[in-house]
Parts: C-alpha cells; structure tokens; sequence
C-alpha cells in the first residue's frame, strides 16, 4: 500500500512544471505535424502552409485578431 502512495506523489507535478510540460508539448506536436504535412506538398505550396500555421498559432495566442 505504501508504494502506490509514493507513485502517486511521483506522478504529481507542480503547476510550474506543468506549464512547461505543456508547452514543450504544444511545440513538438506542432512541429512534427507542420513535417508530417510538408512531406505531402509540393516545394511552391510550403511557403502557403508555413504562413497558414504561423497565423493561426499566433491568433490562438491572441497576438494576432
């Protein structure tokens, strides 16, 4: 029964670490699918979806309306 306390506590994190975890998340799923579609288009068509995601993160954030 001890153990399955202390796993527990393990598996807790702070809301700082949190935070990061999250956006470092954010960023490599956004940047393996950005991989994951550019490997489907053509070379004039990669400028397009580049600008595509970049506006869209940037509205999502709020930086942009």
């Amino acid at each position: 029964m001890a153990d399955e306390g202390e796993e527990v506590n393990k598996l807790e994190m702070s809301p700082k670490s949190l935070d990061k975890r999250v956006k470092d998340l954010t960023e490599s799923i956004t940047y393996q699918g950005f991989n994951f579609t550019r490997r489907g288009t053509f070379e004039r068509h990669k400028l397009i979806i580049a600008t595509m995601l970049t506006f869209r993160i940037m509205v999502r954030k709020k930086l942009l309306d």
